[in-house]
Formats: C-alpha cells, sequence, structure tokens
C-alpha cells in the first residue's frame, strides 16, 4: 500500500464499491442456472453469496482508508492503534465473505452434481473455492505471478466464476434454439 498513491487508492475504492452491485446480477445468474436442481436450495445460495457480496462491498471501501493510514506512518504510535481498529473493524468481516463463499460453493456442486441444473457436471470443479485455493497454489508455486493474484484472488475466483456460467447459459441458449 505504501507504493500506491492515494489517488489511485481512491480510484481503485469507487471502481470497487461501485461494481459491487454486479455481483448481485451474477449470483442471480448463478440461482437461475441452479434453479431447476433445486429452487429452494438455489435461493438460499443466491441470498447467502448476495449478502457475502454486501459485506464485501463494505470491506472493499475501507481498503483506501487503510492506505491512507499506511502513508502515515512517520508518526508510528499514532498510526498503529489507527491499523489495530481497522483490523477489528474491517478485517473481520472477510470471515463473512469466506463463509458465504464456501456455503455457496457447496450448494453449487451439490446442485451440479445431481445433473438438474443447467449446468454440465463438470463445472462443479469450478466453484469459488476451488478456484480460490488455486489462486493460493499459484503463488506458492510461482509467487512472482501469485504476488499479483492474492490482493485480488476472490474477484479472480468470482470472475473465472461467472465468466464459465455465462459461457455454459449462452452454450445453453443455443443448444435450446437448435
Amino acid at each position: 500500500m505504501l507504493s500506491i498513491s492515494d489517488k489511485q487508492q481512491t480510484l481503485g475504492h469507487f471502481l470497487g464499491v461501485l461494481g459491487a452491485p454486479l455481483y448481485i446480477v451474477g449470483c442471480w445468474h448463478i440461482y437461475l442456472m441452479l434453479k431447476p436442481a433445486n429452487q429452494t436450495l438455489a435461493f438460499i445460495a443466491f441470498l447467502l453469496s448476495s449478502y457475502g457480496f454486501m459485506i464485501g462491498a463494505d470491506w472493499i471501501s475501507s481498503r483506501a482508508s487503510i492506505g491512507a493510514i499506511v502513508h502515515l506512518q512517520q508518526n508510528v504510535e499514532a498510526v498503529e492503534p489507527l491499523i489495530a481498529l481497522y483490523q477489528q473493524r474491517y478485517e473481520s468481516l472477510l470471515s463473512i465473505i469466506r463463509i458465504t463463499t464456501l456455503v455457496l460453493s457447496l450448494i453449487f456442486i451439490y446442485l451440479v452434481l445431481t445433473g438438474r441444473s443447467y449446468y454440465k457436471k463438470w463445472h462443479a470443479i469450478f466453484n469459488p473455492v476451488l478456484l480460490l485455493l488455486a489462486c493460493f497454489v499459484i503463488f506458492i508455486i510461482t509467487p512472482e505471478i501469485g504476488k499479483y493474484l492474492m490482493p485480488i484472488a476472490l474477484n479472480i475466483a468470482f470472475g473465472i466464476f461467472f465468466l464459465l456460467s455465462i459461457i455454459q447459459s449462452k452454450n445453453l441458449t443455443v443448444r435450446k434454439n437448435t
């Protein structure tokens, strides 16, 4: 965070926060794709993942603030308590995001493997938790690449997850029209 200017952090803040509602659109898409397998479980997955993303939006909105605090490090006595307070208030929110992502992934895997959703069964492997773990593995195997993935690992995992889902829905549309 020291090497990123306040201006860049502010831009990132607004891009992240203003883009966060798009996750709800992605969650609704997942719900619609899972719905034929079990409408109730699919809707629970939608609610949990949407909730997790709203908490994530709150967390991401805090990153620019902690960056500004870190930039003040010449006054260590003032900065350390602020960082501790930040960790207490915001970093703890990551636990909610992790739990909702895990539950979404478990429901997703289960419903996809039933064979009644609109997903092919192979898609169960490309769930958010395993994609997130793949980012960690890349970091361990090739830290020179992984260091760029880790700060945005959750976004990468869900980006791939949503992209593959969109591709499958497009293939579904093609199959229905032929």
